[in-house]
């Protein structure tokens, strides 16, 4: 009978290493969250045409576009996307120090601005997910909608837009 108590207790142990390494996980993960105000800075867009600086906006982010892959540094003036607010009204969630929701992006394959939220799973990458024109409830679908990865960069190593709206690097 206590052979069988001690097999019990050491395969309930066993069980319970897993389940308790996991949360040892999670609770590091929230330790080490990217905080609200390191959101601030330079972010090349997933398919590298753009960079967007994000800033504050009073309570909210936003974002203006600073330089453009298409453009030469001598045509910039030309060209309306060069400082265009692309990214705006996103407030920090209630729920989570790395979530922003409630903006929008401009999507410019689409012409338009989008519905999107905004996740920090780094202190140096972004999830943007947005959601599809027309599709209404069903945005709340994960497979409806797009997530791009944003990645942060120096602003050193890209020629400036020139637009007031942008800012300097």
């Amino acid at each position: 009978m206590i052979r069988l108590y001690f097999i019990c207790l050491t395969l309930l142990m066993i069980l319970a290493l897993p389940v308790s390494m996991a949360i040892a996980d999670e609770q590091k993960e929230e330790m080490t969250a990217p905080t609200p105000g390191e959101i601030k800075g330079l972010w090349m867009i997933g398919d590298g045409s753009k960079i967007v600086k994000i800033d504050e906006c009073r309570d909210m982010l936003c974002g203006n576009v600073v330089w453009l892959e298409r453009t030469d540094s001598a045509s910039f003036a030309q060209d309306p996307l060069c400082g265009k607010q692309v990214f705006y009204g996103f407030k920090l969630s209630p729920s989570a120090e790395n979530k922003w929701h409630n903006g929008q992006i401009f999507m410019e394959e689409e012409g338009a601005y989008v519905d999107a939220d905004i996740v920090m799973t780094g202190k140096n990458a972004l999830k943007v997910k947005t959601s599809k024109r027309g599709a209404g409830i069903l945005n709340h679908l994960p497979f409806v909608r797009d997530t791009r990865e944003w990645t942060r960069v120096d602003g050193s190593d890209y020629t400036y837009c020139g637009s007031a709206a942008a800012g300097m690097y």
